[in-house]
């Protein structure tokens, strides 16, 4: 696939189902993260049953709905590029 193939083919996800993630799946991206991180230099950390983190008015850019577990990203310089990269 060439890039402009994969622009057109691209979508976004907005709104989220209401399940839990299972422990097992917790602890295999906990353990992916700390992996990335050590590569990276990144601080990449798994965030869990927190449904207030999109609902400020600053946060509503992109209109995410139901969103409670998402992956938190900090770094110094560079965090841009190597999030994007990363992510």
């Amino acid at each position: 696939m060439t890039l402009l193939e994969a622009v057109r083919e691209r979508h976004s996800v907005r709104s989220y189902e209401a399940r839990c993630l299972e422990a097992d799946d917790v602890s295999k991206l906990e353990a992916y993260l700390m992996e990335i991180n050590k590569e990276s230099g990144m601080g990449l950390r798994l965030i869990t049953d927190e449904p207030f983190a999109f609902s400020s008015r600053m946060a509503h850019y992109g209109k995410f709905s139901g969103v409670t577990d998402y992956i938190a990203v900090s770094g110094g310089k560079g965090l841009s590029e190597r999030a994007g990269y990363y992510g």
